[in-house]
C-alpha cells in the first residue's frame, strides 16, 4: 500500500474488517468505522481475534500481529474517522439508501486529497459511480469505483 499512511474503512463488517487487516499489516494506520461504537468496535475485536488466530497457527508472528492491532482503531463518527485519511474505502452492505448517504456524509467530510473507493457486488455495481459523482460534484475524479472479486 505504497504512498497511504492512513486510509479509512466506513463498514466493519466482513469485507471491511478484510481490508482493515490488509491495509494494518502493510504498515497503514486504519480508522475501522461503523454507523454506531458498539458495531466499530466489535468489527475491530473480530478482526483481533482472527490476527490472535493467526499468530496461533503459525501464519503470523506476534510481534507483527501487535504491530498490526495497534495501527487499527474503531471509529463511530465518520468525520472524525476520515480526518487526514489519504484512503477511503466504504465497505457497508449493499443497500442502496445506506450508500447514497454515505457518500453525501464522505462528500461533507473527507480531505480533498484523499483517493474514495468503494467495494460494491455485482448486484449494485451499475450505481455508485453516478451517486457518488453526484455526492462529490466537485470532486467526482476521486472516485475509484471496483467490483469486487467474490
Amino acid at each position: 500500500m505504497d504512498g497511504f499512511e492512513r486510509a479509512a474503512i466506513v463498514g466493519a463488517g466482513t469485507m471491511g474488517r478484510g481490508i482493515a487487516r490488509l491495509l494494518a499489516g502493510q504498515g497503514v494506520a486504519v480508522s475501522l468505522c461503523d454507523r454506531d461504537e458498539a458495531l466499530a468496535e466489535a468489527g475491530r475485536a473480530t478482526l483481533a481475534e482472527d490476527v490472535r488466530s493467526a499468530v496461533r497457527r503459525g501464519e503470523l508472528p506476534a510481534d507483527e500481529a501487535a504491530r498490526m492491532l495497534a495501527r487499527v482503531r474503531s471509529a463511530a463518527d465518520l468525520a472524525a474517522a476520515v480526518d487526514g485519511a489519504e484512503l477511503v474505502v466504504e465497505a457497508i452492505p449493499e443497500v442502496l439508501e445506506a450508500k447514497r448517504e454515505v457518500w453525501q456524509r464522505l462528500a461533507g467530510c473527507a480531505g480533498g486529497e484523499a483517493v474514495l473507493t468503494t467495494k460494491t457486488g455485482a448486484g449494485v455495481y451499475q450505481w455508485p459511480a453516478e451517486a457518488a459523482r453526484a455526492a462529490l460534484s466537485q470532486r467526482d475524479e476521486r472516485l475509484r469505483s471496483r467490483e469486487a472479486a467474490d
